[in-house]
């Protein structure tokens, strides 16, 4: 069985150390078992000196140079063919690491394989379970996206954690020394693309108390909340990874991302609003790189690329700034006429029969002159449409006419300012109406424009 490189970083915690290395010893897979010391001044040299182990190197450094060096340099120093990160105040409980050697010696394609915990309190009882969120509910060897769930939150305790060592030599160490996270985000960049196993049952024992660097440390100036901040952009927005992120997950960040802030900050209101509007811009950038790298990986003449602005990004989409319209009128149905056809004639005959002047609404044809039909031509053919139905123009339900010049931009404006879309069969106009999120009347039908100007109004029509 190849062996494991077991990596104690320690610093002041002598008595917890002790606790840690005697429970570490008790394994019986072949191990290096590497204590780093960060300069302890509370008698950890002298500990150490009394273990003549063979499996056990300890190393003292001159000062203190910090959690990010003392992991960093232990990563480095990892030798055999499988790695774990350890808590000098965690336990490894019977079988820590026996389990997951076997599945890693068994099944090559098993990058890792980690576990549930135990909590621990400051006199060392063990509670029941785990503490942590997103943990798989029944042990499995492969099919979970590890990386896709620690995004959303850090699901995996490293003290769990034995991996290749490969990936140390393919990702290298901690990246990012300003970022109290660095481990979470270390975690997400090993996970990508590759297999992790799980064993729904405790191998090891965290401890939980006063003195823990992770109470103490993650929530000072807020670090816990603006890591998490970071660490998505840096994920979703910065890296060459696209991943897609579902409706969900993004409910189960905004979840976290509260939980965060409130560890931080307690019931500050202002603090709230200003993270929650850096998550909603961190969301709505994402949407716009995950669309501009999907129509990217078309052929500029393809037609799903037809309709793009300067950015990359569909026209027709979702958020686009509505046109100001001029009227009085509550409510406006757009229709956009090819002057060609018969269509826009049987879109307004409908709409005559289905309004009068005392509703609130406005039908919206725009001219666009680039049909070649002069704007007198089409005040005559929709008067002789109104003729044919014997409505007064001037009566009648209220008809706009818009004359002024857009072009595929203004546009969208234009879709983006009304309240529904009449395509009159139209294909173009329901993928456009759809695509700015517009309500589509698909059936030209009087009860049917009825009805929906009542849900849109609110209330009942005359």
């Amino acid at each position: 069985m190849p062996a494991v490189s077991i990596l104690v970083p320690t610093y002041n915690r002598a008595g917890l150390l002790q606790e840690c290395l005697d429970s570490l010893l008790t394994t019986t897979v072949p191990c290096e078992i590497l204590v780093s010391d960060n300069g302890s001044t509370d008698g950890t040299e002298a500990l150490m000196a009394t273990y003549t182990d063979p499996r056990i190197t300890y190393v003292r450094h001159a000062g203190n140079g910090g959690g990010f060096f003392n992991y960093n340099f232990l990563l480095q120093r990892a030798a055999n063919e499988y790695i774990c990160l350890f808590g000098d105040d965690d336990i490894a409980l019977p079988g820590c690491f026996e389990k997951k050697l076997a599945i890693l010696d068994n099944d090559p394609t098993v990058a890792g394989v980690y576990s549930m915990l135990r909590i621990m309190d400051g006199a060392g009882n063990l509670a029941p379970g785990t503490t942590v969120n997103g943990v798989p509910e029944c042990s499995h060897l492969r099919g979970r996206d590890e990386f896709a769930h620690l995004l959303i939150n850090c699901c995996l305790s490293w003290q769990t954690l034995v991996f290749r060592r490969e990936l140390r030599d393919r990702h290298g160490v901690l990246k990012d020394p300003t970022l109290y996270a660095s481990d979470w985000d270390y975690l997400i960049e090993i996970s990508y693309h590759r297999h992790f196993a799980f064993l729904k049952e405790p191998t090891v024992g965290v401890r939980l108390h006063t003195g823990s660097h992770g109470n103490k440390v993650a929530r000072e100036a807020g670090h816990l909340a603006k890591d998490m901040v970071h660490i998505w952009r840096k994920w979703l927005l910065e890296s060459e990874m696209c991943p897609v992120i579902t409706d969900m997950a993004w409910q189960r960040m905004a979840l976290m991302l509260e939980s965060g802030v409130r560890s931080c900050y307690g019931q500050d209101q202002a603090r709230m609003a200003a993270f929650n509007r850096h998550f909603a811009s961190l969301r709505q950038d994402y949407a716009a790189r995950m669309t501009g790298t999907f129509y990217a990986g078309f052929p500029t003449d393809s037609p799903l690329r037809a309709a793009l602005d300067a950015n990359g990004l569909p026209i027709f989409r979702r958020g686009v700034a509505p046109l100001a319209l001029d009227t009085v009128k509550r409510l406006q149905f757009f229709h956009h006429p090819t002057w060609a056809s018969d269509t826009w004639e049987r879109v307004l005959e409908v709409y005559l029969s289905a309004f009068s002047a005392e509703d609130d609404v406005e039908l919206v044809f725009w001219h666009d002159a680039d049909q070649g039909v002069s704007l007198d031509e089409v005040a005559t053919r929709i008067a002789a449409v109104c003729q044919r139905l014997d409505v007064d123009p001037e009566r009648g339900p209220d008809i706009q006419l818009l004359t002024e010049p857009l072009d595929l931009s203004g546009l969208a404006s234009l879709y983006a300012a009304v309240h529904a879309v009449i395509p009159g069969g139209d294909p173009v106009q329901v993928t456009r109406g759809t695509q700015i999120g517009t309500p589509v009347m698909t059936r030209l039908d009087v009860d049917v424009w009825r009805r929906l100007a009542t849900r849109l109004l609110g209330r009942p029509l005359t």
